[in-house]
């Protein structure tokens, strides 16, 4: 097999990028380089930080999302989130969830006069599945404001997602509010004791399968604990450093 290198010249400095594989796009968060680039009207034009979509066979841009001044994309991950829905009936929780994948951005205010951040956010994005790539369409899903910069994000257990924000590692999750709205919220008090978090992983915990030690149906025995083992995840880790 060979192996083929194209280089897409995006006139910006790229700090984190993510495939998003139901869009079938790229998202990149840029940096401002202090390249002028030429805009619609033919003047020159700033282009600031930034997300960008690229369409990921031929790198054409499909959207940008301009960040407010001094905000900087520090995370991105795409994940798939677990939206409970608020309904009267508590008995059954899973019926009233859905799963959908989502473009999860974390940013920080970088400002001058800060050692470290003291305000960021949480974005949401949703790219809408359009078999026309010409009418791929990226929307705000909900925001979440933050005491702090996001160094870092993982999918966590369950259909939830977890952050590091300055110091403080939390779970967040996605609610629906019963009108189409949606929140993204914290759980929990959250974990301390790191001077800053900077990356955040997250492992499954899986016990290992009790083999039969009788030789009767031993492959089928072994093979049906091995399958609910996989399946069965007791457990699930958080490394943060």
């Amino acid at each position: 097999q060979k192996l083929h290198v194209t280089t897409c010249r995006l006139g910006m400095a790229p700090r984190r990028i993510v495939h998003c594989a139901d869009g079938h796009m790229f998202a990149v968060g840029c940096i401002e380089s202090g390249i002028k680039q030429v805009g619609m009207g033919g003047g020159e034009m700033n282009m600031g930080n930034c997300i960008r979509f690229l369409d990921d066979v031929t790198f054409d841009d499909i959207h940008r999302i301009d960040l407010e001044p001094c905000e900087m994309v520090l995370s991105m991950i795409y994940a798939t989130m677990m939206i409970q829905k608020s309904t009267g009936d508590n008995e059954d929780s899973e019926a009233s969830a859905e799963y959908k994948s989502v473009l999860v951005v974390g940013t920080a205010y970088v400002l001058h006069d800060e050692d470290e951040p003291t305000k960021g956010r949480v974005m949401v994005l949703s790219c809408d599945d359009n078999s026309d790539p010409n009418k791929r369409t990226i929307h705000s899903v909900t925001e979440m404001q933050v005491r702090g910069g996001v160094y870092s994000m993982c999918q966590f257990h369950d259909g939830r997602i977890l952050i590091t924000v300055n110091s403080k590692t939390q779970m967040c999750e996605l609610v629906e509010d019963g009108t189409g709205a949606y929140k993204l919220s914290t759980i929990g008090v959250g974990h301390h004791g790191h001077i800053l978090s900077l990356f955040v992983s997250s492992r499954a915990s899986r016990a290992r399968p009790t083999l039969p030690q009788s030789s009767d149906n031993m492959s089928s025995e072994a093979s049906d604990a091995k399958e609910s083992t996989e399946q069965d995840t007791k457990e699930q880790l958080a490394i943060v450093g």
